[in-house]
């Protein structure tokens, strides 16, 4: 057999309950708002890297490759 609680009690769950629900709403807009700016901060990190990557340089003189650009199978030795 379970009490019946006093009216004062029963608001107070009431209201314990919806201020736990608007904190937790409160904390998932937060949460939303700051995985944004962590994927902006992500996208311009990227772009960053992308502009400023070094261009593929070709072999250098010397240098074994497919595609030479200083195409001589033997060292002039003469």
């Amino acid at each position: 057999m379970q009490q019946q609680l006093p009216d004062w009690e029963g608001d107070l769950v009431e209201e314990a309950i919806a201020e736990a629900e608007r904190r937790l709403e409160g904390e998932k807009e937060t949460a939303k708002k700051r995985q944004l700016q962590l994927d902006r901060e992500k996208a311009y990190h990227r772009l960053a890297v992308e502009i400023d990557r070094p261009k593929r340089k070709k072999a250098g003189p010397g240098q074994l490759s497919f595609f030479p650009t200083d195409p001589q199978l033997f060292d002039d030795a003469g």
